[in-house]
């Protein structure tokens, strides 16, 4: 009758207390018990035990963290955690058990938890948690982690309770919340962090939290962000935070974020933003980091002007957001980043910046303190005279998985002494010479990665060969990435086994020979040549006119003709060339030989792009007419125009082009797209006085001639 009186957990505890007696030496010492293996695994030096069973058992002294997972713990209370009782457990986990109810004295008897997480336990409510969380001392709980639970909300008072000075940090990430109301946290005294990702959070209610340092609300649904301010006046809401991260959300429109004057690092990428407003970040002072890599999902459409106002600006990633800077005017390019002179890292990769006009310059020329630079894949042909001049403390410069052919060699890298990692891998750069690494990039280079470019291994590749096999800084990927593209004869052979000699490469000696060998026949020689060169042009336009007639009498059938079309050629030019285009070219075959060619300061449409024009009025064209001298080599725009007329002649065959040289092209001034461009397709050149006749009969069968005959060899 006596023991029904008894309470059973007084009797609980007594046996606890009998089998710690049990345990205790004459003396009052106690022994430390092993670890409750095969329960548990210790760790750590017996620090840390992992358990999975039906119940907690006793620890070890030196225990401090413990984590119970996949066990079969339904309940837990005051009797169940007992033998965890005067313990030094700091760090307390729960994890999958399938824990079905949590008493309110469930942690009464653990006085020195830090840090207190749970998770997967779907069928635990929030409201025991809640409860339990009551009674817990809080003079040292610090941090909560209440993960993966499928909660769908939480009590409103469910963290009312901790309030102490020490700091907090609360974690409901991977739980199912559609509303977040922020208001649940306003009562921890010290809540520092506060990470929320990975919910299905739509609806955001802020509250009044001015101790939070981090809000993490990154993964969920938000499309809409609520203000930071109080009643539409200058008091934050969060006025200590300086971390917020809205990546991976549903934003597609954000008003200029004001309120938030502490906020150092903001993050926004992977958001349906189209558009980023004029000041949306000038308001944040203090702001040194913001990430907008892949906004849009990948295409982002508009930048106002001053989008990027903020001095206080050092970090900015637009990586992955396929922006067509193309589209920006001259003063629209400047401005964009002329308020982040302060910027010192830039991340621009997997955007479009259009070789066809100068970009780089005015976009860049602002930012003077710039340490990194990365414009990988943004379909660059050409690096701009001077356009990292200004950049005196760059250090890292990345243009890889681009088309660049090469760049002024003498000029590119002026004032740029700082730089330590220069990647220029994967583009059509066919030859290195002295001059393309000057003595102040060497000095301070310490990575370089050139590997995977259109290497020629000829003899002007000699001091590259050379350089890459004795220098003393770190080549990437070398030399199993570097490997001879031409010759044909050498294709894929690595530039390490390739040993050209100064013997080898001389021309003195062997020309020297020859000379002597054919000192008796000079006099024909030199005749020969003078000959040859006053009809080399005419003797050109001859053949090609016998290549075209022959073609013709045997009969192939095209594929299309000119009246399909509303043009009869497109015509590419520079504009140093446009009189004798005009005034010659034009009126020859439109007057005189009923040619209707499409001339772009004519026909391009006004108020559209020049890019737009151009892919409208080459698919109204039969053919295509390339008008080539030293001027159009030079000319950016020009070789833009170059890589879509090889597109052109790649889809159709090379009788869709008619390629005209009014000059010898200067070998400083010839490009590699250029150089393929002559070596694949045949060429007429332009000659006053005797031959013209001939160079215009030529230029007007080359018009005339259909598309889809056998390829006429390279003259």
């Amino acid at each position: 009758m006596f023991l029904k009186l008894i309470d059973l957990k007084l009797v609980f505890l007594l046996f606890v207390l009998h089998m710690e007696f049990m345990q205790t030496t004459d003396n009052g010492g106690v022994f430390d018990i092993p670890c409750p293996t095969p329960i548990c695994i210790c760790q750590d030096r017996h620090r840390e035990a992992i358990c999975s069973g039906e119940y907690i058992p006793r620890m070890p002294a030196r225990v401090t963290q413990i984590t119970f997972m996949n066990g079969q713990i339904k309940i837990l209370s005051g009797i169940t955690m007992a033998n965890l009782t005067n313990s030094s457990i700091t760090m307390l986990n729960f994890s999958n058990n399938g824990i079905q109810k949590m008493e309110a004295d469930a942690f009464s008897h653990v006085t020195t938890i830090v840090q207190l997480n749970i998770c997967k336990e779907q069928i635990l409510k929030p409201i025991d948690i809640r409860n339990a969380l009551k009674n817990i001392k809080p003079n040292r709980l610090r941090s909560i982690s209440f993960t993966d639970n499928a909660w769908t909300e939480v009590p409103i008072d469910m963290f009312d309770t901790l309030l102490n000075r020490k700091s907090k940090s609360i974690r409901l990430t991977g739980n199912n919340f559609n509303v977040c109301n922020l208001s649940t946290f306003s009562n921890v005294e010290k809540l520092i962090k506060l990470k929320l990702q990975q919910n299905q959070i739509k609806t955001v209610i802020l509250g009044y939290l001015p101790n939070i340092h981090r809000l993490d609300l990154g993964y969920n649904d938000i499309s809409d962000l609520p203000s930071f301010c109080f009643h539409d006046t200058s008091n934050s809401k969060m006025p200590n935070l300086t971390f917020l991260s809205l990546a991976f959300n549903s934003l597609k429109n954000i008003r200029p974020l004001k309120c938030l004057p502490r906020l150092t690092e903001l993050r926004l990428e992977q958001n349906l933003l189209k558009r980023i407003q004029t000041n949306t970040f000038a308001y944040l002072n203090s702001l040194k980091k913001l990430y907008l890599m892949a906004v849009g999902r990948k295409n982002l459409e508009t930048l106002e002007k001053g989008a990027f106002n903020s001095t206080s600006l050092i970090y900015l990633s637009l990586r992955e957001c396929n922006f067509h800077f193309d589209k920006l005017n001259h003063s629209a390019l400047a401005d964009l980043f002329s308020n982040c002179r302060n910027l010192q890292h830039l991340d621009l990769a997997q955007n479009v910046i259009n070789p066809g006009r100068i970009l780089l310059g005015p976009l860049l020329y602002p930012l003077e303190k710039l340490k990194y630079l990365n414009l990988e894949l943004t379909k660059l042909t050409y690096l701009p005279n001077q356009v990292f001049s200004k950049m005196y403390l760059l250090e890292t410069l990345s243009i890889n998985s681009n088309k660049i052919y090469g760049w002024d060699e003498a000029r590119i890298f002026d004032n740029v002494t700082t730089l330590q990692e220069l990647d220029v891998s994967n583009n059509y750069i066919k030859v290195v010479n002295k001059s393309s690494i000057p003595p102040q990039l060497l000095s301070s280079l310490r990575r370089i990665n050139l590997a995977t470019n259109q290497f020629s291994c000829t003899c002007h590749q000699m001091w590259f060969v050379n350089w890459l096999r004795s220098s003393k800084i770190e080549i990437v990927n070398y030399p199993k990435r570097y490997r001879c593209v031409q010759p044909p004869a050498l294709n894929g052979m690595q530039l390490k086994d390739y040993k050209p000699t100064i013997e080898s490469c001389t021309l003195w000696n062997p020309l020297f020979t020859i000379a002597i060998s054919m000192a008796v026949f000079g006099f024909i020689i030199i005749v020969s040549i003078t000959v040859f060169v006053r009809c080399y042009t005419n003797l050109k336009n001859y053949i090609y006119l016998l290549k075209v007639s022959r073609r013709q009498r045997q009969g192939y059938l095209p594929l299309d003709n000119s009246e399909d079309y509303e043009y009869h050629a497109f015509v590419v030019y520079c504009d140093a060339n446009r009189l004798w285009v005009h005034n010659e070219f034009v009126k020859k075959l439109e007057n005189e030989e009923g040619f209707k060619l499409c001339i772009h300061h004519r026909d391009f449409a006004v108020g559209e792009t020049i890019i737009g024009n151009v892919d409208t009025l080459l698919k109204k064209s039969w053919k295509v007419v390339v008008i080539m001298s030293n001027a159009f080599a030079k000319s950016e725009w020009c070789q833009w125009e170059v890589d879509i007329v090889q597109e052109r002649r790649r889809r159709q065959g090379r009788e869709v082009l008619l390629l005209i040289m009014l000059e010898n092209i200067n070998s400083k001034n010839m490009t590699s797209p250029l150089r393929t461009l002559l070596d694949s397709t045949p060429h007429l050149k332009y000659k006053t006085g005797m031959g013209e006749d001939l160079f215009w009969k030529a230029v007007t069968e080359g018009l005339r001639k259909p598309i889809g005959q056998p390829p006429i060899s390279v003259l």
